[in-house]
């Protein structure tokens, strides 16, 4: 059963609202960069990502990711069109 439908990004960004932190594997941590690494750090320890918000990554006025090309692997996992993906957008 084919589950991705036609659905071309339009940067609705549903994909990094589920997440306040990019969701890093123990691989992926020992790669990142010192400027990662301290960025995610301090905001891990501020009162905003104690609240519910979107990814630290997530630019809100564009609907992309900052570190496109350095993000996580359960990100690249969630693609365009995915079951997932058209099932968050069914609350935007």
């Amino acid at each position: 059963m084919n589950t991705t439908v036609a659905n071309p990004c339009d940067n609705c960004g549903i994909c990094c609202l589920a997440f306040a932190l990019p969701p890093f594997d123990a691989n992926e941590l020992v790669k990142a960069s010192d400027e990662l690494l301290q960025q995610v750090d301090a905001y891990a320890h501020s009162a905003r990502y104690r609240r519910i918000n979107p990814c630290l990554w997530l630019d809100l006025h564009s609907g992309k990711c900052k570190h496109h090309k350095s993000r996580p692997v359960l990100c690249r996992w969630f693609e365009p069109g995915c079951l997932a993906c058209n099932e968050l957008r069914l609350y935007v």
